[in-house]
């Protein structure tokens, strides 16, 4: 296979064009929570408000709210631990909390006239559970024709990938094409001649590791006769559906790592 060509070929490669994938609903319910800005971005004063209104959304009564050095700990504490979460987090993870929808004791989300940081901690830790399971649970509806839907906007686009990046866990195999197609076009993404050629080389690794894995598995020779035709075309130029296999491959891990950036 030549890499210098069809590495320029990545941007071409169109697959599931006019497809779109519906979001689960289960993903959506921290929309709005996960959309605000970053709790980086955010100065100790701005962040006062939201733990007030957490320390009355749990009872907390007003003569046990941190004072002195304790709160001075617990604002560093959120504004350091919790940089790339968002305030509307906070409130949503202790609603869901004291309405016993996280996977938490009826005695872990009693505050007991004292708001500490492990109080804080364990309450943030259930919902980063409760938030992967979200994630883990998306499985997309079935693919619909886009003759049969409308065409996404840019902003529906943006939108959509913003969601994706605030998962606590991205499923590589889900991530739609139409991100890379959508983030090349608008520049928001500009994989460098280097970079494409890195993500062509992981992609036939990972497709050549795993039809060798099939190998063991399989009680058919399908298995065996996709190896052998996989290392043929290893040598003599990747055709038909293991060059789109492999094209579409390096599209996902050139996303997934952008995904995976933490957000300025």
């Amino acid at each position: 296979m030549n890499l210098t060509k069809e590495v320029q070929k990545l941007d071409q490669a169109k697959e599931d064009q006019g497809l779109i994938e519906i979001t689960d609903q289960a993903i959506l319910r921290a929309k709005e929570a996960l959309n605000s800005v970053l709790i980086h971005n955010l100065s100790i004063d701005q962040i006062k408000p939201t733990l007030l209104l957490i320390y009355s959304l749990v009872g907390l009564r007003p003569q046990f709210y941190p004072s002195g050095e304790e709160k001075e700990q617990l604002h560093q504490y959120v504004q350091k631990k919790y940089a790339q979460k968002t305030l509307p987090e906070l409130v949503l993870a202790f609603d869901l909390a004291i309405n016993g929808e996280l996977d938490l004791k009826p005695d872990d989300v009693k505050v007991y006239d004292q708001f500490t940081i492990a109080y804080l901690a364990g309450i943030m830790s259930a919902y980063k559970k409760w938030l992967r399971i979200q994630a883990q649970n998306f499985k997309p509806k079935p693919m619909i024709q886009i003759e049969d839907k409308r065409s996404l906007t840019d902003e529906e686009k943006a939108e959509w990938i913003g969601e994706w990046q605030q998962m606590e866990e991205i499923n590589i195999e889900l991530i739609p094409l139409l991100f890379y197609d959508f983030l090349v076009e608008k520049e928001i993404i500009k994989p460098t001649p280097a970079e494409k050629k890195l993500a062509m080389e992981k992609a036939m690794d990972f497709i050549k590791k795993t039809l060798h894995e099939e190998m063991s598995v399989c009680k058919t020779n399908d298995a065996f006769i996709a190896f052998n035709q996989f290392q043929n075309q290893e040598k003599n130029g990747f055709t038909g559906d293991f060059k789109n296999r492999i094209l579409n491959r390096a599209k996902r891990f050139i996303v997934f790592d952008y995904l995976n950036t933490p957000i300025r």
